[in-house]
Order: C-alpha cells, then structure tokens, then sequence
C-alpha cells in the first residue's frame, strides 16, 4: 500500500460528525430561519416601497388638480397661514412629551429624596476597638459601605433635580412657541379669512398625504434595518458554519497523518530481522578488520631511506606506458 494515498476512515469521519452535530445542526437552523426572515423582509420591503410610490404618485396628481383649480396665486398667498398652522402643531407635540417627561422626572425626584432620607436617617456604624481588633475592621467597613450608600443617593437626587430642571425649560419653551404660533395664525386669519378658507381642501389633502407618506417612509425605514439585521445574522451563521467545517477537515488530516505514522513504524518481526542482520553485518566487519591486522605489514619508514618496491615500479612504468 502507498504511504501518500490518502487514508481516511469511516469510523473517523463518522466520529468527528458526531462531536460536530449538535453546532452544525444549530447554524444551519439559524441559517434556515435568517434566510426565511430575509426573504419575507424582503417582499415585506418591496409591497412597502411600492405603496410609497404609488401614493407619492397619487397625492402629485390630486395636488396638482387643486392647485389648477384653486389657483395658484391664492394658494401662495395663503402657504404662511397653513406653514404656522403646522408649526403650532408641532410645538403643541413638543409641549406634550416634555410635560410627560417633567412628570416622570418629578416622580424620580420624589422617589429619590426618600431614599436619601431613609439613609440619612440610618445610624452611622460606630467605631469602637476591642482586644482582638476584629470588631473595629468590620465596623470600619461598614461605616465605609454607609459612606457610599449616602453618597450615591445624595449623587441620584442632584441627578433628578437637574433632570426636573432640563424637562420645566423644554416645557415652557415650547409653551411659549405654541403660545406665539397661536397669535400669529389668529392675525393672519382675520386679515385673509376668506383667502384661508378656499384654500383649506389643498393644505388639508396635502397634510394628511405627507402623514400617509411619513409613515410609509418609516416603515420602510424600519424594513430595511430589520432586513440588513437578518442578512447579517445569515452570513455570521454561513461564517460559523464554514469554520466548523475547516475543524472537522482538519481533525481528518491529523487522523489521517497519526494512521500514516503509524503504517511507518515497524511490526516485531521486522525489528528481529532487521536486528540479526545487523549482528551479521557486525560479524562480518569484525571478521575482516583481523584479517587486515593480521596481513598488513609493518609501519614503513620514510620515502626517502626506502627504495621503491618492484610491484609499486610496475605500476608506475604502465602507467608511463
């Protein structure tokens, strides 16, 4: 059998799945359901964009055939009234949720006050030492936890207070803008009032459109973060689920590697083999170092005190030849 085949086992593949199916199982169900969601947002996003559109087409031509029928110059004439009118309502919005915030930041206050009054109120922890000094640490930390729990109370009603502060100014500003708005439109009304009134179906249409197409355009708004949300949470899956599958590959090759060490070590028999080979190699080597001992003659002397020997001259005269 070839050493570079690859060898994988069933018993291998079929227990790394195992070890891998609960978290393989659970990516692809949250890839089954972002691919869900992601395809409802979707048609949900188009039906969407499609009424958008087709209101926005709607209301163009039925403005349009009232200002032709108005006119246009009254129509102009009359925009101020209509633009305080829709400034007022927005101030009067404004005003409401800051009155709503000022009581939710009086109740805060109030809730606040007692609770720094309850710690207040509190006995401090004495300090007193004892023999052993135990009682004088514990009180000590204590006393420190009261220090604390005074403090963070004191902090929550400054807090509230400047909170209470924020949401009376935002109160009466807008007040004040309604207030304002209000005169402006009772001016402009006494001076245009038949002016106000013929125009009143051209601003009224137009109003209650933009309504219409606010929030059409807010939920197409909400549409599209909730769309680009499950897309995300698809392709983190797609991720998570790629990287499980580069650890279960491998988890094979290092299987696959451990099998292939171990077909390259050898069975018992083959280390007897190899090793009487081995003592009859080192038999054999011991056998032919004596015989050279025994065969070699002495050392010889310098070149220059020893004449050449007549089977060294033969050499040398056939190599001349």
């Amino acid at each position: 059998m070839s050493l570079n085949k690859p060898i994988i086992h069933e018993s291998d593949t079929e227990e790394i799945y195992e070890e891998n199916k609960d978290q393989i199982q659970e990516q692809l169900e949250k890839i089954n359901d972002a691919y869900s969601y992601v395809n409802c947002l979707q048609t949900e996003l188009e039906a969407c964009t499609a009424e958008f559109n087709a209101q926005m087409s709607a209301a163009k031509v039925e403005l349009v055939a009232l200002r032709k029928r108005i006119g246009a110059k009254r129509i102009e004439k009359a925009a101020p009234y209509y633009r305080q009118l829709a400034e007022r309502a927005r101030a009067q919005d404004l005003a409401a949720d800051a009155a709503r915030q000022y009581q939710r930041s009086l109740s805060e206050l109030q809730a606040a006050r007692e609770t720094l009054e309850v710690a207040e109120n509190a006995q401090k922890p004495s300090v007193q030492t004892d023999a052993a000094g135990a009682a004088a640490a514990c009180l000590d930390e204590a006393a420190a936890s009261w220090e604390e729990h005074l403090s963070l109370a004191r902090q929550r009603v400054v807090y509230a207070e400047q909170e209470l502060e924020r949401c009376r100014y935002e109160h009466q500003l807008h007040s004040k803008q309604y207030s304002k708005a209000s005169e402006q439109l009772a001016s402009l009304k006494a001076k245009q009032e038949r002016l106000i009134e013929s125009c009143r179906p051209f601003y009224e249409l137009k109003m209650a459109r933009e309504r219409t197409l606010t929030e059409l355009e807010d939920r197409r708004q909400q549409l599209t973060e909730r769309l680009g949300g499950q897309k995300r949470a698809h392709k983190e899956a797609m991720s998570s689920l790629e990287a499980i599958s580069s650890d279960m590959h491998m988890s094979r090759r290092l299987a696959q590697l451990h099998r292939r060490r171990l077909q390259r070590q050898v069975s018992p028999a083959d280390h007897v083999s190899i090793s009487l080979t081995a003592d009859a190699e080192s038999m054999r080597s011991d056998c032919s170092e004596e015989s050279r001992q025994l065969t070699l003659p002495p050392a010889a002397p310098s070149s220059a005190s020893v004449p050449p020997s007549p089977a060294r001259g033969r050499i040398v005269s056939r190599l001349g030849h």
